[in-house]
């Protein structure tokens, strides 16, 4: 975590420091002359590897909630969508819900009659459901601002590569791809009318702007970025 004394130790002594956040420059470059801020990575061609038989999946045409389920979770805004949208919330990732509270409102929340906890899942066992679902999700307490500064864009990405809209109630820190495939809501109610217009096909998708985004957080990208800010040549593929 930005601050920490084994954060502030290892980059006055790093070469270069790469950071993947543009909330974290001011911080890295008043510790080191050398800093890299690259966007965030993942392996979009195995996302988008087309998976057989998702017709049949509970996870089809649904709302889908990936990621780990934790008391930074909005699981009252989770309540009212399940309650509204009878049959299409699916929810895949562990339960790391810590206070007693939060743990009886996940059990609330999975007990509302057609809603899919399918728990935790890798890559490979996720991604038919991503390309089964019609909208991907996301939805933080933001109670926990802070803590919502320090979420990388990851699940966003896992949504984009399978060709999925994402409504969320923070920032995902792709501002390109705004009202383009990402939509950021500010209360219930716009992240309901969005998804509904989800439903009515009504909300864009951008193919050819999350195309060129993907492409721009492939590996071999970003690790040429990094290379030549350490004038190292990239070794050739084997």
């Amino acid at each position: 975590i930005a601050g920490s004394h084994l954060d502030v130790e290892q980059s006055k002594c790093a070469d270069v420091v790469v950071i993947t956040s543009p909330k974290f420059v001011s911080h890295y470059k008043a510790l080191n002359t050398s800093v890299v801020q690259i966007a965030q990575g993942a392996d979009t061609a195995f996302l988008r590897e087309p998976e057989a038989g998702i017709e049949a999946l509970p996870s089809k045409d649904s709302i889908l909630l990936l990621g780990t389920l934790s008391d930074e979770i909005d699981f009252t805004i989770l309540k009212n969508l399940a309650k509204r949208f009878v049959g299409k919330l699916v929810i895949i990732g562990p339960d790391n819900t810590r206070s007693t509270w939060h743990k009886e409102q996940f059990r609330e929340l999975i007990s509302i009659k057609g809603v899919a906890w399918l728990g935790p899942m890798n890559p490979s066992g996720f991604r038919k459901h991503l390309q089964a679902c019609r909208l991907g999700i996301i939805a933080y307490d933001n109670s926990k601002h802070d803590r919502n500064n320090l979420r990388s864009p990851l699940k966003v990405i896992s949504y984009l590569a399978a060709g999925k809209s994402i409504i969320s109630n923070i920032d995902c820190e792709i501002p390109s791809l705004m009202g383009r495939a990402i939509f950021k809501v500010g209360t219930e109610d716009e992240y309901f009318e969005l998804i509904d217009k989800g439903f009515r096909n009504e909300l864009p998708f951008d193919q050819m702007a999350v195309d060129s985004y993907l492409k721009s957080i492939e590996y071999d990208d970003l690790l040429r970025i990094i290379f030549d800010k350490l004038s190292l040549p990239l070794a050739p593929k084997k």
